[in-house]
Formats: C-alpha cells, sequence, structure tokens
C-alpha cells in the first residue's frame, strides 16, 4: 500500500469510530430522554395525589369539632367583674384613690 491509500484507510477507520461514538452518545441521551419523561410524569401523578389528600384534608379539618371548648367571653367577663370589684374595695377603704384615678384619666 502506498501512503495515499493508507490515508484514505484511515480516515474511513477514524471516520468510523466517530460515528460508532456519536452513536453511542445519541442512545444514551435518548435513554435519559426516556427516563426523563418517565420521571416527569410519575411527578405530575404526585402532585395530583398531594392536591387530592391536601383538599381532602381541609374537607375534614372544618368538619373536625375541637376536644376542649373556651368559652372567651366568660373569661373575659369574669377577669373585669373581679378587678371592678377590686378597684370598688380599694375605693372605698381609701376615698381619696377615686380623686387620683379620676385625674390621671383626666390627663390623658
Amino acid at each position: 500500500m502506498d501512503s495515499q491509500e493508507r490515508q484514505q484507510y484511515r480516515q474511513e477507520v477514524d471516520r468510523k469510530t466517530e460515528y460508532a461514538n456519536l452513536n453511542a452518545i445519541l442512545a444514551e441521551k435518548h435513554k435519559l430522554d426516556m427516563q426523563l419523561a418517565d420521571l416527569t410524569q410519575q411527578m405530575a401523578a404526585l402532585q395530583r395525589k398531594i392536591a387530592e389528600l391536601d383538599k381532602a384534608y381541609h374537607k375534614e379539618i372544618v368538619s373536625v369539632r375541637p376536644t376542649v371548648v373556651v368559652d372567651k367571653t366568660t373569661q373575659s367577663r369574669g377577669k373585669s367583674k373581679s378587678l371592678l370589684n377590686a378597684v370598688l374595695k380599694a375605693a372605698q377603704a381609701n376615698p381619696g384613690m377615686l380623686e387620683k384615678i379620676q385625674d390621671n384619666l383626666d390627663g390623658m
């Protein structure tokens, strides 16, 4: 073989190996694209399931009754009445205190 034929043969071999490498890369890319599409579908299905569970949770949470019901209005009335009674008792014990309270209120 002369050098010209050897050069052409080398180029053909190089070209075949380059195409083989390109095809391997393309096959790997296609495989990963398919995996990505599958995972995207799974993710969409999971997001739908999460939305359904969230909706069911919020629907149930509205219907659930608390175990202890605290009547805040009764407690606040009791505190204000007891405070008022304490102020009245203190005012009866010291009549000058009412004047001081009134002066402080007028200053506000």
